[in-house]
């Protein structure tokens, strides 16, 4: 069966097909085909994302994954407070990119990645990381973990709230 070369959706649901079979190279060319037809398409940087995660590609997919969310916040037009941390590239260190990184890593169950790149986020901005780490379910395998507490728990012992 031909499919249209200029159809990114026919290119993503050819990538989830041939994923689904197991054929992951194969159904990363067409991920990135859809992607080159749209950038922005957050689905496709998710599901090739994913197929990295199954390689053991481990950065590819982290910056799969920040594409993805970025690309749908842009599609949903939401103003995000740091744009570039979303859309970084592996090697970029903002404090964005760092909390979307110990998001991924505790995900994956790996702690130690996990606890060092939120360890980067909130000495950046320890309000704003601590609170979001503590609300965020990406991190509930991870809640327990002595390391977590003590980089979260800052935040409410150096929280100075007025009293009213």
């Amino acid at each position: 069966m031909e499919i249209n070369k200029s159809d990114r959706f026919a290119w993503f649901s050819k990538g989830k097909i041939l994923a689904s079979l197991g054929k992951l190279e194969e159904s990363l060319d067409c991920f990135n085909r859809a992607i080159a037809l749209k950038n922005n398409y957050y689905e496709a940087w998710s599901e090739k994302g994913t197929v990295l995660e199954s390689l053991e590609r481990f950065e590819e997919a982290d910056y799969c994954f920040n594409q993805s969310l970025g690309a749908f916040c842009h599609e949903l037009g939401e103003t995000l407070e740091d744009d570039l941390s979303i859309l970084a590239t592996p090697e970029d260190d903002t404090p964005g990119s760092s909390y979307n990184q110990a998001c991924f890593h505790a995900i994956q169950g790996n702690v130690e990645r996990a606890i060092a790149y939120l360890e980067k986020a909130i000495a950046h901005n320890p309000m704003k990381y601590s609170v979001m780490a503590l609300q965020d379910v990406d991190f509930k395998a991870i809640s327990h973990d002595s390391r977590f507490q003590k980089l979260t728990v800052f935040f409410l012992n150096s929280a100075s709230c007025p009293i009213t």
